[in-house]
């Protein structure tokens, strides 16, 4: 996952392909070692899955893949049981084109205890 500061990479990333361009070098992306896969890690992502390909489907114009996570890698301190600490970094969500999204404020739900009614 990258983090918000990194919204002209990710944009550049998406833009141009690797056949054509070698975007490691183009864009000076630092990488390291995954653990569970042949394929390296972007270091400056906050956090990064490894995973591997069980089933794809076609779908109109598009192709759709299942994918089984094999490990999990999320940069410390930026974590709690509760999930990200937006406190400490924002993750980037990507709308169309150039345009990107933040995670905005959280809403918590009441506990089930408390239902009294039906929801709206």
């Amino acid at each position: 996952m990258p983090h918000s500061g990194l919204a002209d990479v990710v944009y550049w990333l998406g833009s141009v392909s690797g056949k054509d361009v070698d975007k490691v070098s183009r864009f000076g992306l630092r990488l390291e070692p995954s653990e569970r896969v042949s394929v390296p890690r972007w270091s400056d992502a906050v956090a990064s899955l490894e995973a591997r390909v069980s089933s794809k489907m076609d779908v109109g114009e598009s192709r759709v893949y299942a994918f089984e996570v094999l490990a999990v890698y999320v940069k410390e301190g930026l974590y709690t049981r509760w999930g990200y600490d937006f406190s400490k970094v924002n993750l980037l969500l990507h709308g169309a084109g150039r345009t990107f999204y933040l995670v905005g404020r959280s809403v918590r739900a009441r506990p089930l205890g408390e239902l009294t009614s039906s929801p709206p």
